[in-house]
């Protein structure tokens, strides 16, 4: 995977696997959320180069945990999947638990947001698009499979919805 993104609630500390993670970067990760202030407030992201193994780490604030809805969940998902977009990154792996994915409402709301997030209509530009678009997303922990399946359908959906909203009138009645 070319990067691993971790979320990382407000004012929490580090936990066990973030501990693990940060010393087979040499503190890297624990120096970089001292250097850069990073507190898990909603919508800031710090980015750290790793190693040879894990390219890159993202971590993503999701604010207080208490007040993390489903909503905020398929939001931050389809924010990550926008962001890795614009940087021509074709695969990621997320870090469930991190994320509160335990939760079965909140893997579906995730795995929409990550469908909802790569959405694009492009039928009738004129120029073809040369960038490289997600395609392969690896979620670990203990999650629902299930789950993970029925938000991908429910993202599906919405999106064939916007298809059909988004065409003209004389190509598509009405």
């Amino acid at each position: 995977s070319e990067i691993l993104i971790l979320g990382f609630y407000q004012n929490n500390k580090i936990n066990s696997l973030h501990e693990r993670l940060d010393e087979s970067l040499d503190g890297q990760l624990s120096h970089a959320i001292k250097m850069d202030q990073f507190s898990g407030e909603i919508n800031t992201k710090v980015m750290i180069y790793g190693n040879n193994i894990i390219k890159r780490i993202l971590l993503i604030g999701l604010g207080v945990q208490k007040e993390f809805t489903t909503d905020q969940a398929r939001s931050v998902a389809a924010q990550i999947t926008r962001l890795l977009d614009k940087m021509n990154l074709p695969n990621f792996t997320i870090d469930g638990e991190s994320f509160g994915l335990r939760k079965n409402i909140m893997v579906q709301a995730f795995s929409e947001g990550l469908i909802l997030g790569s959405y694009q209509f492009n039928d009738y530009k004129t120029n073809e698009d040369d960038t490289v678009c997600v395609n392969t997303v690896m979620i670990c922990g203990n999650i629902d499979k299930k789950n993970i399946e029925k938000g991908k359908i429910l993202g599906e959906s919405v999106c064939f919805a916007r298809n059909l909203g988004n065409h003209p009138a004389n190509i598509l009645t009405p």
